[in-house]
């Protein structure tokens, strides 16, 4: 409708329609001509990159390969299925050497994976943290979500450094519920820590961790970084 109505769909938009026009619509060739409009309309935008040269490999076209390269080289969050899709690839169509390649490739990628999971889920007393980079805008917003929330005295919000991927922003919550005169409570705390999940919208995956009790000497230096305290 919008399309016959002379409006210009958005990149994503555009995406979306060469990827319904193949799950939905079965219609593969349809689907790889919208693909090629947009990825000229997108060079950058690794997703556009990744969809069409996964569908080129699905026809058994060898140029889906440098599209794919390219698509992991824009961004390292799809590199790892970039791995993944060319060691089958290759392995299909018996050519055991760059298979081999790709295979390393993918076993390097997910040991790093999982170590920049880990990285990113857990809080040590080591952790350095810097100021965050929301816009006026966002950090609004994130303040009148939190300050909507009952029970919630203060909370802190900062980035945390990571040797992995480390375009990838780790953004960090440390929040309070219990006044230091108050007998801490973990259920209380496990409770604070979903409602937060559940009712506030972050601009990235975020690690939400409270900074009552014992963990407190954890959060140090998340209170020292410059405009941390947004509540």
């Amino acid at each position: 409708e919008r399309l016959a109505g002379g409006a210009e769909l958005s990149v994503d938009e555009a995406l979306e329609q060469a990827q319904l026009s193949e799950s939905v619509a079965g219609d593969a060739d349809r689907a790889l001509e919208l693909l090629r409009k947009v990825q000229r309309r997108a060079p950058d935008n690794a997703f556009v990159t990744f969809s069409l040269g996964a569908l080129l490999l699905q026809r058994d076209d060898d140029d889906g390969i440098g599209l794919l390269e390219a698509a992991g080289r824009c961004d390292d969050e799809v590199m790892f299925r970039v791995c993944e899709m060319l060691y089958g690839y290759f392995a299909r169509h018996g050519r055991k050497q760059e298979a081999e390649l790709w295979h390393g490739r993918y076993a390097e990628r997910q040991a790093m994976e999982q170590a920049a999971y880990g990285e990113r889920n857990a809080i040590h007393l080591g952790d350095r943290f810097e100021p965050h980079d929301l816009t006026p805008g966002e950090l609004e917003r994130l303040r009148a979500e939190l300050a909507a929330i009952p029970g919630l005295r203060k909370a802190y919000f900062a980035k945390k450094q990571v040797a992995y991927f480390p375009r990838r922003r780790c953004l960090v919550l440390g929040f309070s519920v219990i006044p230091p005169w108050r007998f801490h409570s973990a259920r209380r705390v496990k409770e604070m820590a979903a409602r937060i999940n559940a009712e506030v919208h972050f601009p990235d995956a975020t690690l939400i961790f409270s900074i009552d009790g014992d963990i407190a000497r954890f959060a140090k230096g998340l209170r020292r970084v410059a405009d941390s305290r947004i509540k």
